[in-house]
């Protein structure tokens, strides 16, 4: 709020505006708002008519502003009704004028980005954007971006009734100011008020997660998306070179002293694996409590074993577990996902998984190696991955390995061997450059440095735990007999997917050659049935993958199996 801004009138003037006189602007602006949102241009004659109505309460609101005693104790009230009113003013004059050429167009003006852009193309509608910006410009930098957490915190909570909007809502607003504020000119916006607004975004919905609806953390975790893409770190030193937003006295009381930068992208990122974990506990799974004993089956002794037992034991882990998936043995029994909303919240999840991979890949700039090393991560260390992976990874392991729904299940594996395939090579390119020991094995990996400062990456799986995966798991057998079993489905999407996600599989899976393993001990099993069906399975994976993948990751793939395949095919048995 900016209500509390200092100013030099006497306190029985503020006390009688608060008294008499505040309620009754508020409501004579909110009317106005209203008869400007609600107005036809086609029964005005011009555009200076259009103008005159459209932009009436910007510039009376404006007129305040420069009267601090009134303008920041009605602002908080009326500037959520002025933006939507904005949104709808844009709309109408589009729709509306003339030379109308969107009504029957494919292009939908609901989307933000589509609004703004045909606005650009329309004096009357840009105007009004113009004339918005101006009363932006007005704030503290600060003031906007907080106000905007405010509405969002208040839209989700259990008495949402206080700003009459629903977190949807927010979202639209949010998405559309993304749109009309140029946020590449000034870099602070990039750099501090938008990442605070993700993170004040991913926390409240963390925190709301069992009342806030499916269709709500849908729109959030779009618009957290795009605030994400338009987020640019930079360090403090860089930011002293760029232009700085204009400060006025209309500033926001709760503003607090400046963040370094690195911390709060880094503060972004817990606070999404905080809601990540909450999400896939409390509204994918059935329970939080089915994680830790699902995710138990995953795991191997402790115990470490000779290098040359590793392979005879990986063979009789998928032997075993090829008949226990093949005739669906109690031991596998997997998590079922039965609910009304079932299509949603596999879009939920997969929108949640994809923003994981983002926040992966997001850069941080560092002025030296000794700020480097200065932040640690305090979700895990580096030796004990089996006792301390985060919460978030245990419970996307159980999604890819035991929940019984194919578009959970195939999401959850490609963003786990995403975020595998990023941590190796960002290992592999730091050991190739010489990096700092320390640094690759806390996970921070220098992509480029510019004199002093340093592009540093922070992937959210650290090598610590792509080595619980590999050493003291069976999570990539898992995940190869799971898509090799899907090859049994009679939906063709199901087929083209997995043989797609086997190819991912093989670039990442370790030790290499679990795929080949899979199908050639499938297609040699002593059970007969599983013999014979791994052959139509195979020969479903031969056609698909010579039909629209001609890599060599995807003939090599098949190499072994194929010869193996030509070698049972003379057999007896497949007479």
């Amino acid at each position: 709020s900016i209500d509390d801004t200092p100013t030099d009138d006497p306190p029985q003037f503020i006390a009688y505006f608060e008294k008499y006189s505040k309620q009754c602007l508020v409501s004579a602006l909110k009317l106005l708002i209203d008869q400007s949102k609600n107005f036809s241009p086609m029964s005005l004659t011009n555009d200076t008519t259009i103008k005159s109505i459209a932009l009436k309460p910007y510039r009376i609101i404006l007129t305040l502003l420069d009267k601090p005693e009134i303008g920041s104790r009605i602002i908080d009230h009326v500037l959520l009704n002025l933006i939507q009113c904005l949104r709808q003013q844009c709309h109408k004059i589009l729709l509306g004028t003339s030379n109308n050429k969107y009504e029957n167009s494919d292009i939908n003006l609901s989307d933000s980005s589509n609004l703004v852009k045909a606005a650009k193309d329309c004096k009357a509608a840009w105007d009004c954007v113009k004339q918005a910006n101006l009363l932006f410009s007005a704030f503290e930098a600060t003031y906007l971006w907080d106000y905007l957490c405010s509405l969002f915190e208040r839209s989700c909570s259990s008495n949402s009734s206080i700003t009459n909007q629903s977190c949807t809502e927010l979202c639209q607003v949010i998405d559309f100011l993304l749109e009309i504020i140029s946020t590449e000119q000034y870099k602070q916006i990039q750099t501090r008020y938008l990442p605070k607004l993700l993170r004040s975004i991913c926390g409240t919905i963390s925190l709301h997660i069992q009342t806030v609806s499916v269709h709500d953390l849908t729109h959030a975790l779009r618009i957290c998306n795009k605030i994400l893409s338009r987020i640019e770190p930079e360090t403090e030193q860089a930011d002293k070179r760029r232009p700085t937003l204009r400060r006025s006295k209309y500033s926001s009381s709760s503003s607090s002293k400046p963040e370094d930068d690195s911390n709060i992208i880094e503060s972004c990122v817990q606070t999404f694996h905080q809601f990540l974990a909450r999400f896939l506990n409390q509204r994918v799974l059935p329970s939080p409590n089915v994680v830790v004993p699902y995710f138990k089956r995953l795991t191997l002794p402790h115990n470490r074993i000779q290098r040359n037992e590793i392979s005879s034991r990986r063979r009789t882990i998928i032997t075993n577990k090829l008949v226990q998936y093949f005739y669906g043995t109690a031991e596998q029994t997997g998590i079922t996902v039965e609910r009304h909303d079932r299509s949603d919240i596999c879009r939920c999840f997969q929108l949640a998984t994809s923003l994981l991979v983002e926040f992966s890949c997001l850069p941080k700039f560092s002025e030296s190696q000794q700020e480097s090393h200065r932040e640690s991560d305090v979700e895990t260390s580096s030796d004990s991955a089996d006792s301390s992976l985060p919460e978030w990874l245990q419970a996307l392991l159980v999604c890819a390995t035991f929940v019984s729904d194919f578009d959970i299940q195939t999401s959850a594996i490609s963003t786990l061997l995403d975020l595998v395939a990023l941590t190796r090579q960002l290992s592999s390119s730091s050991t190739d450059s010489g990096a700092d020991e320390t640094n690759v094995e806390s996970g921070r990996y220098q992509v480029s440095q510019h004199g002093s400062v340093s592009v540093m990456i922070v992937p959210s799986l650290l090598p610590a735990h792509v080595r619980f995966l590999v050493e003291q798991s069976t999570f990539f057998q898992d995940v190869a007999i799971i898509l090799w079993n899907y090859m049994l489905s009679d939906k063709p999407f199901y087929h083209r997917r997995t043989v797609e996600l086997y190819q991912q599989l093989q670039k990442v899976s370790s030790p290499p050659g679990i795929c080949d393993d899979v199908i050639g001990i499938s297609l040699v099993h002593s059970d007969k049935r599983i013999a014979l069906d791994a052959q139509r399975k195979f020969a479903l994976i031969w056609h698909i993958s010579r039909g629209y993948l001609s890599t060599s990751s995807s003939q090599c793939m098949l190499d072994r199996p194929l010869f193996v395949m030509i070698s049972c095919l003379g057999g007896s048995d497949c007479r």
